[in-house]
C-alpha cells in the first residue's frame, strides 16, 4: 500500500507580483484524495516572516474543489475513524 505522496511535487510557475519576478515560485495546491488538484488561477502570496519575500503562493479553492474535498473526506471517514 502507498501513500499516495511518491510522485509528489510542486508546480513550478513565474511570479509577476514578486519583489524576485524572475524566480519561479513554489504554488501550492490542494491535496485530496492522494494527489495535488490544481483547478484556479487565483492565488494568494505567501510571505516569507523574515525577509517579508513571497516564499510560494497557494491556490485559493472554487466551491467545486471545496465540495470534491468534503466529498473524498466522508467516503475516507469510514475507514480511518476506529
Amino acid at each position: 500500500m502507498t501513500n499516495g505522496l511518491e510522485d509528489f511535487s510542486y508546480d513550478e510557475v513565474s511570479t509577476e507580483n514578486s519583489t524576485h519576478s524572475e524566480q519561479a515560485k513554489k504554488v501550492l495546491g490542494h491535496f485530496i484524495q492522494g494527489r495535488i488538484v490544481s483547478k484556479t488561477a487565483r492565488k494568494q502570496p505567501v510571505y516569507n516572516p523574515a525577509t517579508g519575500e513571497i516564499s510560494k503562493e497557494v491556490e485559493i479553492a472554487d466551491a467545486q474543489t471545496v465540495n470534491e474535498a468534503v466529498q473524498a473526506a466522508e467516503q475516507a471517514f469510514p475507514a480511518w475513524r476506529d
